[in-house]
């Protein structure tokens, strides 16, 4: 089975376990645009006129979805997350295992959701909704963030909570004089060469972020 296939059982079981109007809603949406885990700040707050909710409250209608994209050959675990953006928009996130090598290569749900973010442009994340307690790696993973101080994180059963209540008294870049965080713009300055292709992996490489190791780097794909 594929692997959108699989995504699309997960999602379908979903609806038919959830039976709820707001759950098929979203997943509507998200067959309409090819399954890409990401909600426009339009469609958010038309569902919220229309169901009445919170954008925290539809933000813990969506981690159940987005669990729903993880893949987990190794704990059967599935973690979704959604990471909110400065512009508004909900960045899907989900855990991704690999069979055959150590499970701390996995892709924890909060990476997942602060990349898809990243990737696409966004600035800052405001908030992060996970369906369940985010581990300790992910809380130092959000703590490198340009918003930690004023993060909010978001479980079904606790709500409003600062990435600090969970990390408090935290070590993190400020510790160690690095001034640009993630999601800052990177003062890099690579020498722009060779085709599109690799122009585009320069360009990403542009971006990255390794204050600690200085190994910048980037890539492209063609298909």
């Amino acid at each position: 089975m594929s692997t959108l296939s699989a995504i699309q059982n997960r999602l379908e079981n979903l609806l038919a376990e959830k039976n709820c109007p707001i759950t098929a809603q979203i997943i509507a949406q998200l067959e309409q645009q090819n399954y890409q885990g990401q909600l426009a700040s339009t469609f958010i707050a038309q569902c919220c006129r229309t169901f009445n909710l919170s954008t925290t409250e539809l933000a813990l209608y969506c981690v159940a979805i987005a669990a729903c994209y993880a893949q987990v050959p190794v704990s059967h675990f599935y973690v979704g997350a959604v990471a909110i953006g400065r512009s508004g928009t909900f960045y899907f996130g989900a855990n991704q295992e690999f069979s055959s090598v150590a499970i701390q290569q996995t892709i924890h749900a909060e990476q997942s959701a602060i990349s898809h973010a990243w990737l696409a442009g966004e600035k800052a994340i405001t908030d992060m909704a996970v369906n369940t307690t985010p581990c300790g790696h992910c809380r130092q993973f959000m703590n490198e963030l340009n918003s930690a101080d004023s993060l909010q994180i978001h479980l079904p059963h606790s709500r409003n909570n600062s990435l600090h209540d969970y990390l408090p008294d935290a070590f993190g870049p400020k510790n160690l004089n690095i001034e640009h965080l993630l999601f800052d713009e990177q003062p890099h300055q690579f020498q722009m060469r060779g085709d599109e292709l690799i122009k585009s992996a320069i360009l990403a490489a542009q971006q990255s972020y390794a204050p600690y190791s200085g190994a910048m780097s980037g890539v492209a794909l063609q298909a």
